[in-house]
Order: C-alpha cells, then sequence, then structure tokens
C-alpha cells in the first residue's frame, strides 16, 4: 500500500475492556502518547462490542449508530455505554440519520427493504420497499430519501414516510460520494468514472452545476461551515474549491487514497484518513493549505467523526487488530470481537 508523510507516533500503556452487552460501559483509560510535532495526539482506543458494517454519527448528542449482522446499535460515546440494540434488525448495509425527527434509516443488505428506527426507543415503526445493495441519504430540507449504488448512473429519490419513489436524476457516470448541504437547498456527488462533481437542486431535483474534479474511486468531501468552500480528494493530494464555482483555490499533499475527512472550522484544520493507515493535518488559513502532521492509527481506520464541540476526532473500525494490543502488551480477551475506536484530540 503506497502511502507518504510516513512520520509515526508512538503510543504505549493502552487500557481496554469489551462491552459483553448492551447496556454495559466500554472501558478504556487515556494512552499515553509521545506525539510526532502537530496540533493533534491520539489519546484514547475502546473496543465495540460489535461488528458493523456502516456508521453515522449524531455530534449533537455525541452518539454513534451503527448497524451491524446481529442489529442496530447505538453508543454513546462520552460514556461508551451501548444505549440500544434492534435486534429485529439484522443484516443491514447503509443507514442515515434524520437527527429533527430522532429516526434512522437502515437499508437491509440482501432484501429489498427499509426499515425505519426510533433512537429514542429502539424500536421499527414503519418498513417499505428499497432496493438491496444500495446506500442511503436522508436530505433534511426536503424531508427525502436519495438512494445510490456505484454501478448505475442516476440517484433515486423517494419519501421517507412510504418509501415510494419520486423521481430519478440522471448523472454523467457512476456515483462514488454523495455530500449535502441543507443550507443551500443541493446535494453534491462525485464520480468515480468521470472527472467531475455534480451538483443536485433538492428543490426541483435537477442538475444544475458538473464542476471539474480528478476521477477518484477513493473519494471524499467535506464543506466548511459557511459552505464557501469544499474540501475534496484528489489522488494524493486535497484540493479546496470555491464552493459556488467550483474553481480551485488549493491543493497539497495528503496522503494515497484517501477515504474519509473531517473539517474543524473553528480550530481551521482539515484531517484526512489515508489508506486507512494515517490521518493527515492541513491547517487551512485563507485560500491556503498546509501539511503540517501526520499520525500513525497503528490499525485499518475506516472512516472519521469530528465532535465540533470538544474537537476531537473520531476514527472508526470495522475490526479489532490484534498487532495493535501486541505492540502494546495488551492482549484482547478470549473471544473478543468487534470494531474500534480512536480518539484523536486537539493539543
Amino acid at each position: 500500500m503506497t502511502r507518504s508523510i510516513l512520520r509515526r507516533s508512538v503510543w504505549f500503556a493502552l487500557t481496554i475492556a469489551l462491552a459483553a452487552a448492551s447496556g454495559h460501559a466500554i472501558q478504556t483509560v487515556s494512552a499515553q502518547v509521545v506525539s510526532n510535532d502537530g496540533p493533534y495526539r491520539l489519546t484514547g482506543n475502546a473496543r465495540l462490542g460489535y461488528l458493523a458494517s456502516a456508521h453515522v454519527y449524531d455530534a449533537a448528542l455525541n452518539r454513534l449508530y451503527s448497524s451491524s449482522p446481529s442489529g442496530i446499535f447505538q453508543t454513546d460515546l462520552a460514556s461508551m455505554k451501548i444505549l440500544s440494540r434492534t435486534t429485529e434488525v439484522r443484516g443491514a448495509g447503509s443507514l442515515s440519520l434524520d437527527a429533527a425527527r430522532g429516526e434512522l434509516y437502515v437499508l437491509a443488505l440482501h432484501d429489498d427493504a427499509m426499515r425505519v428506527i426510533d433512537v429514542s426507543t429502539g424500536k421499527v415503526v414503519r418498513s417499505f420497499a428499497a432496493p438491496a445493495w444500495f446506500k442511503v441519504f436522508y436530505e433534511q430540507t426536503k424531508g427525502e430519501l436519495y438512494y445510490l449504488r456505484g454501478d448505475s448512473h442516476e440517484v433515486r429519490i423517494a419519501d421517507r414516510v412510504t418509501g415510494k419513489t419520486i423521481t430519478s436524476v440522471a448523472l454523467a457516470g457512476q456515483p462514488s460520494f454523495l455530500l449535502g448541504d441543507p443550507a443551500r437547498h443541493r446535494i453534491l456527488v462525485r464520480l468515480a468514472d468521470k472527472p467531475q462533481i455534480q451538483v443536485i437542486d433538492t428543490v426541483d431535483h435537477s442538475i444544475t452545476a458538473s464542476w471539474p474534479a480528478r476521477q477518484d474511486g477513493l473519494s471524499a468531501m467535506v464543506l466548511d461551515d459557511t459552505g464557501t468552500r469544499l474540501f475534496a480528494s484528489a489522488g494524493r493530494d486535497v484540493v479546496m474549491l470555491d464552493a459556488a464555482t467550483g474553481k480551485e483555490l488549493a491543493r497539497c499533499s495528503a496522503g494515497a487514497e484517501t477515504t474519509s475527512m473531517v473539517f474543524d472550522a473553528s480550530a481551521g484544520y482539515l484531517l484526512a484518513l489515508s489508506g486507512g493507515n494515517y490521518v493527515n493535518v492541513v491547517k487551512v488559513s485563507g485560500d491556503t493549505l498546509k501539511p503540517v502532521q501526520s499520525l500513525d492509527t497503528r490499525t485499518i481506520v475506516q472512516e472519521l467523526f469530528l465532535n465540533p464541540k470538544t474537537h476531537a476526532v473520531l476514527g472508526i473500525s470495522r475490526r479489532v487488530d490484534e498487532d495493535v494490543f501486541a505492540t502494546t502488551q495488551m492482549p484482547a480477551a478470549a473471544g473478543a470481537t468487534g470494531g474500534t475506536i480512536l480518539t484523536l484530540t486537539l493539543k
């Protein structure tokens, strides 16, 4: 695997425990960290008690929602406590959150079914037909569901209550990443097989713009808090675009295979996950980008999430990497399984 900015952080003295069942705390002790020079340090590592296929994060409540073969889990990340498990939904895939209504939209992996879960009770409140092997995205301004699939050339839009298809929007290529911008009533769609980002108007469901962008199958995008700048992966670089025109403003190296990014607007840092192994930190100042740090996660991280209140960045892994625990002389518990949550703290 190709990597760039190969500066490693050494971390040790991790204490980790597995939550055996719903309602039990996932105990963890902050790590002593010898950090490389930079604004972030790795301060924690906790093990989930379940193996998940997809996650969605509610920053306002600091809760993680996860789909897994054994159900839908809701975890409070402040206490590391599993709050609920929806056992009647198994073999789930993509999921999306309607935070205002407190509803979670969960697609089945192999069945043409959507289950809607009330997050306050953890119960399924309705079900309807939906396409299997798709990803789902909840668009909050009109309360609609957007379905996309990597081998199609469209985005399908459906009613969130009935599941009835409203319309389909034809794309110029195959979608690889979808990013909502509710304040400006639009959705940005990254194409995998065409050098474009296409903009969908969520009011009339039309393509309003197509911006040039490097073809990047392992793509990631994130908007700043004002919606005026868009950060997008571009091979070994990340680029900053004018989010009104698509014009490139700046670019810098951020590692190959960028699969997830978060932007802490108040701190002015963009964090890009490179190859699943490195979190590369870029300082954003005006229209300039400057790489300032690279952290070795020591395990394969799938996705990054940001808590803007605490400035903590969470790295979610879909597996427990035994090598991590072996190097810290902390063997895994017998029969333990599940993912891992890493915590990066702003100094």
